[in-house]
């Protein structure tokens, strides 16, 4: 067997563009697949430390936590082991052209429309808005994987449709079989047929924190709620637990009543009995 020593290798000539062959102990069409389909991006991150072969051929950015602020430009800060994406200036998000893989967390600040950047494939957990509009499109793209476990719809923030029409909550649930927070915010219409669709819905995991602020456009809706819609839901999908927090805030006294009421009758149901409090 031939050997060539490390003395005689000239390194300087090899580059990503003209890299070093590599020989494997795997076949070429097992190494690409391995590469084309990483299996999380913890697995990607692994074959990149492997060999720096597996970077030239595809280069991925894995950001655990993506924060977008206005239609600003980026940049990048590496604080601890995470890498965050920050923004200033006043360039489009489209400037950043490496492939993204967004691993954990996004926030959104101020941000309006359609203005993300392609990535290569979205795994998070977290998505929290902030003084933002989210086009429903989007919000399809990011919440694909079914890995979200946090959704913050916060302080004048929406997710809406092209025509600028608010996507109800409810109809984001089964894109998120997994999460177990869930607070929205901002005041939504519902109707009878919004809560009817709550209670066919069943999560895989169990809402530990579940907070929404409710209006109905119906005069009448208060008087004519059934209760036991938003009762099978919550039977069905939040935690028994004395800590799980369920929160409903009405834009309206009558209304407000009737969901103080449901919480109140869903918590009677999840106290342990023989348990002695002193006062």
């Amino acid at each position: 067997m031939s050997y060539v020593s490390a003395q005689k290798i000239d390194n300087s000539k090899f580059t990503f563009i003209t890299p070093q062959k590599q020989c494997f102990s795997f076949p070429l069409d097992v190494i690409s697949l391995m590469l084309e389909n990483p299996s999380s991006s913890k697995a990607l991150q692994k074959l990149y430390q492997t060999c720096k072969y597996f970077y030239s051929k595809k280069q991925i950015l894995v950001l655990s936590k993506a924060h977008f602020v206005r239609d600003a430009s980026y940049g990048y800060a590496k604080p601890g082991a995470k890498l965050e994406i920050y923004c200033e200036g006043k360039k489009d998000f489209a400037d950043l052209h490496n492939l993204l893989w967004f691993d954990n967390e996004i926030q959104l600040e101020y941000f309006h429309g359609n203005r993300l950047p392609s990535f290569y494939r979205c795994s998070i957990k977290e998505l929290w808005l902030y003084k933002t509009s989210l086009y429903y499109d989007d919000f399809v793209l990011l919440a694909a994987e079914k890995h979200i476990r946090i959704l913050d719809i916060g302080r004048e923030s929406e997710i809406c449709f092209s025509d600028d029409s608010t996507v109800n909550p409810v109809d984001l649930l089964p894109f998120m079989p997994n999460i177990t927070e869930l607070n929205c915010l901002p005041h939504q219409n519902y109707t009878h047929e919004n809560f009817e669709k709550l209670s066919t819905i069943q999560l895989h995991s169990k809402l530990e924190d579940f907070r929404l602020s409710i209006s109905s456009e119906s005069s009448d809706f208060a008087k004519t709620f059934n209760r036991n819609h938003l009762l099978m839901f919550l039977n069905n999908n939040a935690k028994k637990d004395e800590s799980t927090f369920i929160g409903f805030t009405a834009d309206d006294d009558k209304l407000q009543a009737v969901f103080d009421d449901v919480v109140k009758q869903w918590k009677a149901g999840i106290r342990k009995p023989n348990v002695c409090v002193t006062c």
